[in-house]
């Protein structure tokens, strides 16, 4: 065998054992991609348990809430509960909320509104809210009415019927019960600490008479089957019954600046963000421009002038022949 063969088979077999070692390398690399790929996927599909859970952006209630970004400022969905047996007194507020719904936490608010009356699309468009849903039911008086919003909200029928799906927070108000400022507000509910915003009507009782005039909530903090448990008969006492959970916990703050009520359970304050005043409805549509007065207005007590009229504002007297839902 001549020399020069010689050197061409030495060569032919070199080239083709690096041919084969650049493919073994390509193989290897494509494995250990395929692996890297599975065992990935498989992180990925075992990161959180299965479970029947709906997503709370997949909910019907609300319609497309979640889904709608409700600004850079805003880390939470809100829904307003509004209970109101819709007397005439309480429709003077109606302007009001014209001027309520200037405030950001309530202009991509949600509206629940619980009320005896057959209301129609004209009467629910006075209140300006983008999306409103309509929950009837019987007048069953004064405190058995208060009681059975709260029931009916936050037990087993809100759970069932999905009332607050979809939901961070929940205001729980009165058609008369008028926002003032609500940079505190938003301040706490962006707190993660937080489930609960309440005021209690009497220190002296501890908290067993938080107000429900207005409280805010994060409605998957309340145990349906202990709102269904309770069996007070007083609104109040009802309440902080359904939210005990809540108040050992120690996860919930007062309202800010909001003054003591004497018992009467109406929220106010000079600087309270939230006031229920039976005055404060001479201010509309401008209520904000109220005066301090209007404000701490305790209508047992005494009379105010407005500041509009020189005549005397006479104490708002409660009709002796209306039920009134609180």
């Amino acid at each position: 065998m001549s020399r020069a063969y010689r050197v061409f088979l030495l060569s032919f077999s070199m080239a083709a054992i690096f041919v084969g070692m650049q493919q073994v390398s390509l193989d290897a690399s494509s494995s250990t991609s395929h692996v890297g790929t599975a065992a990935g996927s498989s992180q990925r599909e075992g990161s959180g348990p299965i479970t029947s859970h709906r997503n709370r952006n997949d909910t019907q209630m609300p319609p497309p809430s979640a889904k709608e970004p409700q600004g850079p400022d805003f880390a939470f969905r809100l829904a307003v509960f509004m209970t109101t047996h819709w007397s005439k007194e309480q429709q003077m507020y109606l302007p009001c909320w014209e001027h309520a719904m200037k405030l950001p936490i309530l202009k991509n608010a949600d509206l629940i509104l619980y009320t005896p009356a057959n209301l129609s699309q004209e009467e629910l468009g006075r209140l300006k809210f983008r999306r409103v849903t309509l929950k009837q039911f019987p007048n069953r008086g004064y405190q058995a009415s208060a009681i059975q919003a709260v029931s009916d909200a936050f037990g087993h029928l809100g759970r069932r019927e999905k009332w607050f799906e979809g939901y961070d927070w929940v205001i729980r108000l009165n058609l008369d019960v008028l926002i003032m400022e609500d940079g505190w507000l938003q301040q706490v509910m962006k707190n993660k600490s937080v489930d609960g915003i309440f005021h209690n009507c009497d220190k002296r009782r501890g908290v067993r008479f938080l107000h429900t005039d207005f409280f805010a909530i994060r409605p998957e903090a309340v145990n349906a089957s202990a709102v269904e448990s309770c069996n007070q008969s007083n609104a109040e006492e009802h309440f902080s019954c359904s939210v005990r959970s809540i108040l050992l916990s120690k996860r919930f703050q007062w309202v800010e600046d909001a003054e003591e009520s004497n018992h009467t359970c109406r929220i106010r304050g000079a600087k309270s963000p939230v006031v229920h005043s039976h005055q404060l409805w001479r201010y509309c549509p401008d209520y904000f421009a109220a005066p301090a007065g209007i404000k701490r207005f305790r209508w047992k007590n005494y009379t105010l002038n407005d500041a509009r009229s020189p005549k005397a504002i006479a104490p708002f007297q409660m009709p002796v022949d209306r039920v009134l839902l609180r």
